[in-house]
């Protein structure tokens, strides 16, 4: 069945490990946009040929998830879509997958975001999905003992991997906050959608495969690049959460908490720890000035970023 008015938008990277079971699986049920972000592979040409009918737009530069899904969103918008459907390019859908989506968005329009099931390659539950169900238990329960599976389930977060968003979430909150490059958006974006008094659902019925390695959580070494990005995005997620209103004091104490730790150092001859906590120091100014600036705008209702 055919849905022409929902529309997949796939954004890629070097994807040609996965991009033919992804679009073979999506392709023919709704329209589909694929945003490359620079690929190097020969993942756009393979599309060309392969899947004539995909709408390809192409980025000079690689800008990050969520900024690429603001262009095909936007795009969608224009084509006056009803649904859109974030889908990444390591997964793949059931036949039945969209059409689940589609009635439960449809009899449940309280849900600004609707997530399939997201099973691992070898069919598992996704180990790091399966963490985020464990905010409410009533899933696991249903499903492990009284076999009674309801159509959807509520929870605060759920990753984008495969979002199903109906057009009036679009138009509320609008796409993603362009102060996130990689990791932290949908969490951003989920803050918003329960800030507006929108719910975040689980539809156990659909299901897609997310056919990626299962991570497991890796130490970062003090002032290296991976610690000063998750240093970064933690204080997004926490500080341009608008639901949170208590991040002056705590903007205060950081700052003096590092500017102590580099003068600490700089006391004891540590040259190259002074210079590591002076740089987390300086990124809390531009930092809590993103985060002011992202919660004026999302605090509102409006197609913001699209």
């Amino acid at each position: 069945m055919t849905y022409p008015n929902i529309y997949t938008i796939i954004v890629t990277y070097n994807g040609m490990q996965w991009i033919k079971k992804c679009l073979s699986s999506i392709v023919g049920t709704t329209q589909v946009i694929v945003i490359d972000n620079a690929s190097t592979d020969d993942t756009l040409s393979y599309v060309s040929s392969m899947f004539p009918q995909v709408k390809i737009i192409r980025n000079r530069e690689n800008l990050g998830f969520g900024k690429a899904n603001n262009i095909g969103m936007t795009y969608a918008l224009e084509q006056d879509a009803d649904f859109v459907f974030l889908l990444n390019q390591d997964t793949y859908v059931y036949s039945n997958t969209v059409t689940t989506l589609v009635n439960t968005a449809t009899k449940y329009p309280a849900y600004g975001i609707l997530s399939p099931l997201q099973l691992s390659g070898s069919e598992t539950i996704d180990l790091m999905f399966s963490n985020y169900l464990l905010a409410n238990p009533n899933y696991y329960y249903d499903a492990t003992f009284t076999k009674n599976i309801k159509d959807v389930y509520s929870y605060p977060f759920l990753n984008a991997a495969a979002w199903f968003l109906p057009k009036a979430t679009l138009c509320k909150i609008g796409g993603f906050d362009p102060i996130f490059f990689h990791y932290g958006e949908d969490e951003n974006y989920a803050q918003r959608v329960l800030y507006h008094s929108q719910k975040i659902g689980l539809v156990p019925n659909s299901v897609i495969i997310h056919d990626r390695e299962q991570y497991t959580k890796t130490k970062k070494t003090l002032f290296s690049l991976a610690y000063y990005k998750a240093f970064e995005k933690h204080l997004k997620v926490s500080y341009a959460n608008p639901n949170n209103n208590k991040e002056f004091n705590f903007w205060k104490r950081y700052k003096t908490k590092y500017l102590k730790q580099a003068i600490k150092a700089l006391l004891g001859f540590n040259l190259s720890t002074f210079k590591g906590y002076m740089k987390q120091h300086k990124m809390l100014t531009k930092i809590i000035e993103d985060c002011k600036k992202s919660k004026s705008i999302t605090k509102t209702s409006g197609s913001h970023y699209l």
